[in-house]
């Protein structure tokens, strides 16, 4: 395991036991019990460069489906 690793908490969780939460690349999150991608706040009026949410973007948040 990487220690560097980041984990971010992510809207929708309740269906996790024991996850690290999502690390903002795959489409699970560490248990995988959720299908996780990043949404902005915004909706159509994203400012997120090239209207593509990651970590970086002010608007984002990690959501689950």
């Amino acid at each position: 395991m990487d220690n560097n690793e980041v984990w971010f908490d992510f809207a929708g969780d309740d269906k996790c036991e024991d996850c690290r939460g999502w690390d903002g690349v795959d489409s699970r999150c560490d248990c995988g019990n959720r299908r996780v991608y990043w949404d902005c706040e915004k909706g159509n009026g994203c400012k997120c460069k090239d209207r593509v949410e990651t970590a970086e973007c002010e608007h984002a948040y990690a959501v689950a489906d």
